[in-house]
């Protein structure tokens, strides 16, 4: 009963949160121009981009030039380092599976 309790309060507290919807006019801002600038925007590739990888990457998001399988990769290498790291506890599903599948294999039959 205590869940079911939690969840309705949690329901609550979603349904009468408070929200600024008005920051983005989406009159006249064009999503595509939304579109990652929190995650991956010009200023963040600038920074961590060698420039010519930079560079390429700006002309095919400006201009819809092709982009060089070589400098998607580039781009991947100094994206994904910096993802988001979720701090893991405990073991493994691997580790879980691995040693029921050992406790069975040492388990004596019955007889």
């Amino acid at each position: 009963m205590a869940a079911l309790n939690l969840r309705h309060k949690a329901i609550q507290t979603i349904a009468t949160a408070k929200h600024q919807l008005n920051l983005i006019d989406f009159k006249s801002v064009h999503m595509k121009d939304l579109f990652g600038v929190n995650v991956f925007s010009e200023e963040i590739q600038r920074a961590r981009l060698p420039k010519q990888v930079f560079k390429a990457l700006q002309k095919t998001i400006k201009q819809g030039a092709p982009l060089d399988p070589a400098i998607a990769d580039a781009v991947c290498d100094r994206i994904v380092p910096q993802a988001i790291r979720i701090p893991l506890s405990g073991m493994s599903m691997r580790a879980i599976k691995g040693q029921r599948e050992l406790s069975e294999a040492c388990t004596i039959p019955a007889t």
